[in-house]
């Protein structure tokens, strides 16, 4: 994935994490419709899961990303999260608290 320069400099991880999100609503459609929009794992170590993953050749949609805290605040740590997709096309979220 190739780093963008802003007026600012380096990309930040909002600004990433804003281009998947974007990315995805395009894919998938409009949030809070009817249906399924994926499946969500918390895990307990996502660098490990990350690694059996890529080991097993799954297709990461990204790099892993944190989540501001001022999206998601859960007892004073952060989220973190990667997004693939099953053999048959669902998107899932995989995600730990740091």
């Amino acid at each position: 994935m190739e780093t963008k320069q802003h007026s600012t400099g380096p990309r930040r991880t909002r600004d990433r994490i804003l281009e998947v999100s974007l990315r995805l609503f395009n894919e998938l459609g409009e949030p809070n419709t009817r249906g399924l929009r994926h499946f969500a794992f918390r895990v307990s170590d996502l660098d490990e899961i990350v690694a059996v993953l890529e080991k097993e050749g799954v297709e990461l949609l990204g790099e892993m990303q944190k989540v501001p805290t001022t999206q998601v605040s859960y007892g004073g740590v952060q989220k973190r999260i990667v997004y693939c997709r099953d053999p048959e096309g669902n998107l899932l979220e995989w995600c730990d608290y740091k």
